[in-house]
């Protein structure tokens, strides 16, 4: 139970992080089409929240409250803001950049989960294919 409280809680934590940096991101650009697929990646992301939440509150938990402006989403945030809007090819790069990053995350936490029960280490596994296709709908604006 105790890998299964820690992975659950490291794909929500994942999940509002990316959701954080995208709604900021969506203020940087003026182009429909990558707007329209950043909401569209927020909303998958909340889902995955979401189930992690549900998987939680199954054993009797909740996501861990955590500083979600932590060093990592503060960086970013710091290096998106400034210069007004942003070229769709910079935004994808950032984002794919971002999705790598949350893979390794992700990946690392299966890893390190070994005994999560298989819903648990399932849920790790789709979010990271949502990371890939967030991959590849991103190449499309480089």
């Amino acid at each position: 139970m105790n890998s299964d409280v820690r992975l659950l809680n490291e794909i929500h934590k994942n999940c509002i992080t990316a959701i954080n940096a995208i709604s900021g991101l969506l203020k940087k650009t003026e182009n429909q089409k990558l707007y329209d697929c950043l909401f569209e990646q927020m909303s998958c992301y909340r889902e995955y929240a979401n189930k992690a939440t549900r998987m939680l509150e199954q054993y009797g938990c909740k996501p861990k409250r955590e500083d979600f402006f932590d060093k990592t989403t503060l960086g970013f945030t710091l290096y998106v803001v400034g210069g007004g809007r942003l070229s769709a090819h910079r935004l994808s790069k950032i984002l794919i950049n971002g999705s790598v990053e949350g893979i390794y995350d992700i990946a690392g936490h299966i890893n390190s989960c070994t005994d999560a029960t298989p819903a648990s280490r399932q849920l790790a596994y789709s979010l990271i294919g949502a990371e890939e296709e967030n991959i590849n709908k991103m190449n499309e604006f480089l």
